[in-house]
Parts: structure tokens; sequence; C-alpha cells
């Protein structure tokens, strides 16, 4: 199955902000292919590729990425030996802190409602009259910039998380989204100013000099993120968010070892914090091949913030690589729900549908998602591949390759130049048009064929016809030669029109009968066939019948002519006597003036004997 295979790891994923959490650099998953073996490749920037740094002995952080064995524990965390690698620690405590601090009153509680019921066009709109009445509620602003970030609209959530941050430097969460939003958008240099400007405010606050880690990690500076997270545990060491940057560092360099001890640490001081949850359980998916282990993993993420997009998405593409495409589809279409505009998780989506063998859902899906990001190029690329590889849509073969080979070379025309060197869409786009050009070839030569075989069966009908009626007539004649023979009492002669009679049944007869078969279906190629075999068969057959006719069958003999049987004169009844008188009819004079004729006979014998009237 041709798919496309979009990077395990891809920078900023925002929709993990939505947590309350927010991050740089979390991946989210979209597909690959069902049968890939062991867990996505992560993808390294370059800096600090090697053996994974492990912790030191005694449960303390390295001291330096590049020096296992130089540590210096932090005083307050407790070290936790022996502890199985692919474990997370159970979750105490329930929904996310800012669900539990939400403000109340008539609008708020309006919200809450159309959030939890994700009716996020709902939920955008009372927010936009909340910071209208009061411009000033950096909270208002930084929900909207999440219900914002739903639909994708960057830009704008960008605006009004950055305006709640400016309004109340104590809503870390807005500076944190603000600066991964600019980043997404490649405006690093706005993120790290807005980072600067606020660790200068207050470089006390490690929560708010925590935001240049997170402007490092963007950047890709993971060594120095690395060292400036390490300096501000020296001043708080049991900082959370702090242990989060630098665990998220090490996690996007490749060292997922370091990464998980360091997030399971956090998880100790925070257990309902969803982001080292969801951060967990990537770190599991991708050094473990348990798939049970991985999706209970972000099983703990979901039973924490059942809203939680990416950590849904993932789940689908357990499900999917399992080929259970029905569980598969429930958990995009989930993901779909709590973020309208992901993007991965509809593309997974349409592949899930495709997967159940429901087309047309699967290419409204993708059409919807073209509609809503027309310069989102895989969707173009796996609809392309829908029209190409599946018969769906009422469309003759043809018509679906041609409409592919459209798909995708507008997925060509949008990706541009960020289509890599060996991206397989020029490949496929030769392959369908060679496969087209072979279709129109093979219809050619059936019709140039076709025509020549109505030709050769005109031909050969007639004689074939011909022959059939040949072989009819040549059996009821030996057949009417064996009935003489039989009359005449030759036995032997008999027995030799019988065995011959006896060989066309067993063999000439059913090459007749696939003739005449033949000639019913109109197959030139049949006709021709079989007639060929009919007279190789019947000319040795032809000179047996000669050489047994060479001596005539006698002609029967004539039935004798039988003398007509006598006519027996007719005897006059006797007439019954009923005593009365009879009455004779009379004789009306003949017109024609010639009488009776001479001959014919008194209506009473001339020697009756006369009647007696009675008493």
């Amino acid at each position: 199955m041709r798919e496309v295979v979009l990077p395990a790891v891809r920078i900023a994923s925002i929709l993990v902000l939505l947590a309350g959490c927010a991050t740089v650099g979390a991946p989210a998953r979209t597909e690959e292919e069902p049968a890939a073996e062991g867990p996505p490749v992560v993808e390294l920037s370059g800096e600090g590729e090697g053996a994974a740094v492990e912790p030191a002995a005694d449960g303390a952080f390295p001291a330096d990425p590049t020096d296992p064995t130089a540590a210096v524990a932090p005083e307050g965390v407790i070290p936790l030996p022996g502890e199985d690698d692919t474990a997370i620690p159970e979750v105490e405590g329930g929904a996310p802190a800012e669900a539990e601090t939400l403000p109340t009153g008539a609008g708020w509680d309006r919200f809450r409602e159309a959030r939890d019921q994700a009716d996020w066009a709902a939920a955008q709109q009372i927010l936009g009259q909340i910071v209208a009445a009061n411009p000033t509620d950096a909270r208002a602003h930084l929900e909207l910039a999440r219900v914002l970030v739903r639909f994708n609209r960057l830009d704008a959530a960008t605006d009004s998380a950055r305006k709640a941050f400016e309004l109340d430097r104590t809503q870390v969460a807005a500076g944190r989204l603000a600066i991964a939003l600019l980043s997404r958008q490649n405006r690093v240099d706005e993120a790290d100013a807005l980072a600067e400007a606020a660790a200068a405010s207050d470089a006390r606050n490690i929560d708010l000099q925590v935001l240049k880690v997170d402007v490092l990690v963007a950047r890709k500076e993971y060594l120095r993120a690395i060292e400036l997270a390490r300096s501000l545990l020296k001043l708080d060491e049991v900082n959370v968010a702090v242990m989060k940057g630098l665990a998220r560092a090490y996690f996007l360099m490749g060292k997922e070892k370091t990464a998980q001890y360091i997030f399971k640490r956090a998880l100790e001081l925070e257990p309902g914090d969803t982001e080292i949850l969801y951060y967990l359980a990537l770190i599991i998916d991708h050094t473990s091949q348990d798939r049970t282990k991985v999706l209970a993993a972000f099983s703990k993420v979901v039973a924490v913030k059942r809203d939680f997009p990416e950590a849904l998405n993932n789940m689908g593409m357990i499900y999917y690589r399992t080929r259970n495409y029905e569980e598969a589809a429930l958990h995009f279409a989930e993901a779909v729900k709590f973020a309208p505009e992901f993007v991965e998780a509809q593309l997974n989506l349409a592949n899930a549908y495709r997967g159940l063998g429901q087309f047309d859902r699967s290419d409204q899906v993708l059409v919807g998602l073209s509609q809503a990001r027309p310069d989102f190029a895989p969707s173009y690329f796996n609809r392309g591949l829908l029209y190409w590889e599946n018969e769906f849509g009422g469309l003759s073969q043809e018509e679906r390759i041609l409409k592919a080979v459209e798909l995708l070379r507008k997925y060509k025309d949008v990706a541009g130049r960020s289509l890599a060197a060996d991206d397989p869409a020029d490949k496929y786009i030769k392959e369908a048009l060679d496969y087209v050009d072979s279709m129109r070839k093979a219809k050619e030569e059936e019709v140039k064929l076709k025509a020549e075989a109505e030709a050769k069966l005109g031909r050969l009908k007639p004689e074939a016809e011909a022959e059939v009626r040949s072989m009819g007539e040549l059996r009821a004649r030996l057949v009417k030669g064996m009935e003489a023979w039989q009359t005449a009492g030759n036995v032997d002669k008999v027995n030799e029109f019988q065995a011959l009679i006896t060989d066309y049944d067993e063999g000439l007869l059913n090459v007749v009968t696939e003739l005449k078969n033949a000639i019913d279906a109109a197959s030139a190629e049949d006709v021709e066939y079989y007639l060929g075999e009919l007279r190789n068969s019947a000319g040795d057959f032809q000179s047996r019948v000669d050489e047994i006719f060479a001596e005539p069958p006698p002609e029967p003999e004539a039935p004798p002519e039988l003398a007509p049987e006598p006519v027996a004169e007719p005897v006059a009844e006797p007439v019954p006597d009923t005593g009365s008188p009879i009455e004779y009819p009379s004789v009306e004079p003949d017109p024609t003036g010639e009488g009776a004729p001479h001959d014919a006979e008194p209506l009473v014998p001339e020697d009756a004997a006369p009647i007696e009237p009675e008493g």
C-alpha cells in the first residue's frame, strides 16, 4: 500500500500546550506504514549525538550532558533505584490545575459548559464576549488563545497569548504558549525577545527564567538549554518547569533514558501533570516493542485529560498499526473533535476509513481537509493514492487513475520546494500515466482483435454449419444402413455398422457438439479450432464409411399387395309392427319431366306380404 509518511517527530507540537502545560517540540505521530517494524526513529538535531546519558548511580542529574560521571545531586529529589524503565507512576489527583481554577461567573460557566461539550465555536464566542467586557482579563485572553489553537488560527492565538502575558506576568503558561506559537511560525527571534524581556523583568523569578530554556529548545540549541536548566535547578532544585525543560532537551537529543528519568522525578512532584505523562508515553512508544504498554501509557494521559488531542491521535496510531481500523478511526475522530484543525489526525482518520474499506468517507475527510487547509500537501497525496488503489465513486478505471495523477500533481505544486529529493510523487505519476497508456493500447488492440474475430467468424461460420449438417447426415446414413442389414438378417454387417456408429458417438460427436457451441457463442477462435479438429478427424472416419458402403445395403422389399376385402351387402332391417297404418311418402312430379330412373328400387318389395290391420 502506497502511503505518505510524515516525520515521527516534528517541531513545535502546539496541541500539547492545550493541557495547560505548554511545551516546545512535543511530537505527535502521523500515519506511517502499518507494517513498520519497531518504534519510529527520533530525528536528531546533530548536536550531542551518541550514547544516551544515564543518571548517575546516586540518582542525581548529570552535571554535563557529555560527561555522565560528573553529577551534582540536587537536594530534595528522591532517587528511584531499580524502577522499571517503562513504568509510569500511578497518577493521583484529578483534572489539570487550570480546570480547577477557572474563574466563576455567568460567562465563565457558559464557557466551561461549551468546553466540556467540545463546542469550540461557542467557546470562542463566549470568551470573545468576556474579553470585550473586560479587556484586562488575562485568563480570558489565555483561554481564548488555547481555543484559537484548536482551530489552527496561530496568528490570533499568538496575539491573545502575548496579551495575557503582558497583562499578568504570573500567567507563565501564557508566556510559554506565546513562545511556542512564535517558534512554530518560525518567528524565533520574537520568541527570544519575549523571553529575554520576561526574564529581565524579574531576575529572581525562576518561572520567568525558564522561558529562555524553551527558546533554546525551539532553536535546537539543546546543550545550551541543558546548561541553563541545570543552572536554574541550582537555584530551585524542585522546580518542575525547569525539570521539564531539561527533560525535553534530552528527549529531543535522543537521550530518552535520561529524559525518562527526569520526567519521572518531576511527576513525583506534580502527579497530575499531563505534559509529563504525555512525554513518558512517547518515550515508552519509542523504546518499547510492547504495544500494550504503549497504549496503557497514553491511556493514562487521556484518563487525566479527556480532551488531549495528541494522546488520542497516538492511541489511534497504535490501533492502526495493529490493523484495528475501527478503534483507530474512533480515536482519530475524538482527536479531531477536540482539535478541529488537527490536520495530522484528520489525515489519519481518512486512512483509517480507507482501511475499513469506507473509501467515500475517506475521500470526504480528505476533501474537507484540503478545503480547510489548501496548503497542507499530504492531503492531496493521500487522496491521489486513494483514487489510484481503490474502486469507488462510480468512475471508470481510467478516470480514477487520471484523477489520481491530477491530485499528485496538485500535491507537488502545493509542496513546492519542501519536496524531498527522493519524494515518490514523480515516480507514482509516471507509473500512473504508463498504466493509463497501457490500458488505452490494450483497448485499441482489443477493438482490433474483435474486428478481426468478427471477420473470421463471418468467413468460418457457413463452413462450420455445413460441416455440422454433413456430420448429422452421415450418422443418419449409417443408422439407415444398419437397419437395412437388420432387415436382411445379416448380423455381421449389423455389427460393423453398429461399431462405426459407436465410434462416431464417442469421438466425432463431441467435436461436433463443441463446434456447435462455438458457433452459438460466436467465438471465432473456437470455431476455427474445432472446425480444424473435425476436419482432421472426419477424414479417416469418412474413409471407413466409404469402405463399409462399398457393399450397399439391400433395398427393402416392397410388401405384397393385399386383395381388397369383400364388401358385405346391406341387410334390410325388419320394420317394427307398430299397429298403425304405414304412411308412404308422396311422390312429387319431377319438374324436369324425366321421371324417376328406371332402375330405382321400389319403395315396397314386390314379394312383400300384405300387412293386415290389427283387430
